[in-house]
């Protein structure tokens, strides 16, 4: 994985882990200003390191800890970093839709 500079930041870009701890962590409920702190903080690790930190249950006390030291000078350009990456995810989301009176019974479910 790659990193890329953002505000005083060097960050790997969005995995399916950093989706996964956002939700379970309850963070998609949060502020945008702590959404984007909390993705930033996830985004610095490794994905086996936050995987490991959320199982622990240890890793929204280090977000706190992230959140309380972080400087406003680098706020808006890590909410921008943070938007462009969920706009990016949400644009390529997409939608399947059954076929109406399809007669390929060997399809696969949605799960």
């Amino acid at each position: 994985m790659t990193r890329k500079a953002i505000a005083h930041l060097n960050l790997y870009d969005w995995t399916f882990c950093t989706w996964e701890a956002m939700s379970e962590l309850g963070i998609l409920e949060q502020s945008p200003a702590r959404q984007a702190v909390a993705a930033a903080w996830m985004q610095s690790l490794e994905p086996e390191e936050l995987e490991i930190l959320v199982e622990k249950k240890a890793a929204s006390k280090e977000i706190d800890a992230f959140r309380r030291t972080f400087p406003l000078t680098s706020l808006n350009e890590t909410i921008a970093w943070f938007n462009a990456q969920s706009k990016q995810i949400m644009d390529s989301q997409v939608d399947v839709i059954p076929r109406p009176n399809s007669g390929d019974s060997g399809a696969p479910g949605n799960s």
